[in-house]
């Protein structure tokens, strides 16, 4: 559930930020005295320097185990979304696709991935022999996207059952090399994967922390820009102290002519 929120408030950052600006001022006009409008971009880098600081305390409650349970289960959510569309493409009721084996819905999700490939990539350019990926009905019917394609109707039996030939030979081939490829690596690099690992779940928390540093500095600087910027351009003169020591309400140009001239001015802040 943290590493949800973390990730969320990563992602819409700016939403966040926008909404809950807007929750403010709707506040501050209903509770207080709207001053300025202006008043909308020093909430919003308000909450711009906040977030950065909510989330490195979020951060430290979220411990490495939480955040490989988190993309576990992202990809568990990724592969049963492939698992849906595959079935409904493949016209499988739910009941039969269930009774499947891990392996076999794995198989199907491939083939049907395939399919839609080379109808797509390859039949869209017109060029259905180029890339061939294609593993016809040997194991299922054709999927809905090849019916409504009128290239794939127009092949003729010979030209499918040639790409199914090539394609075979490719998988072959191709399936040949992954598992001497996948041998070698294992046999090479039996630690080393296991290091990068570590290495990398010891990372993650100083970089998370560097970029929530590095946005709150940003921010921050921002908002004091704007500060000053909003204060001197919205201080109004109401006044002036003479050289004499006595004080005028005048602000024209002849404030203070009796009293030795002006020593200073007096001016009205937007929190005063």
């Amino acid at each position: 559930m943290l590493v949800r929120l973390d990730k969320y408030i990563e992602n819409n950052e700016n939403a966040i930020c926008v909404v809950l600006t807007i929750i403010a001022l709707v506040l501050i006009g209903l509770y207080g005295e709207l001053y300025f409008l202006g008043f909308f971009i020093f909430i919003f880098l308000g909450f711009k320097i906040i977030l950065p600081i909510f989330q490195i305390i979020l951060s430290s409650f979220i411990t490495p185990e939480q955040e490989k349970a988190y993309e576990t289960k992202l990809k568990q959510l990724s592969k049963e979304k492939d698992y849906r569309e595959t079935r409904v493409g493949l016209n499988i009721s739910k009941r039969d696709w269930n009774k499947y084996s891990l392996e076999r819905k794995n198989k199907l999700n491939s083939l049907y991935s395939s399919q839609k490939r080379v109808i797509w990539n390859n039949f869209s350019h017109k060029n259905p022999h180029r890339n061939v990926k294609y593993n016809s009905n040997q194991y299922f019917n054709i999927i809905f996207e090849a019916n409504n394609s009128s290239e794939w109707r127009n092949i003729s039996e010979e030209e499918r059952v040639s790409l199914i030939k090539k394609y075979d030979q490719l998988r072959y081939a191709r399936l040949k090399e992954a598992k001497e490829r996948e041998a070698k690596l294992k046999e090479e690099k039996k630690v080393k994967p296991i290091l990068e690992e570590q290495k990398t779940l010891t990372k993650i928390p100083e970089s998370n922390e560097n970029d929530y540093s590095f946005k709150f500095l940003k921010y921050a600087s921002i908002l004091l820009i704007f500060f000053m910027v909003f204060t001197c351009g919205s201080r109004k003169r109401i006044g002036a102290k003479c050289r004499d020591g006595t004080s005028s309400y005048s602000t024209g140009s002849g404030t203070c002519s009796h009293h030795n001239g002006v020593r200073s001015w007096k001016y009205e802040y937007w929190w005063d």
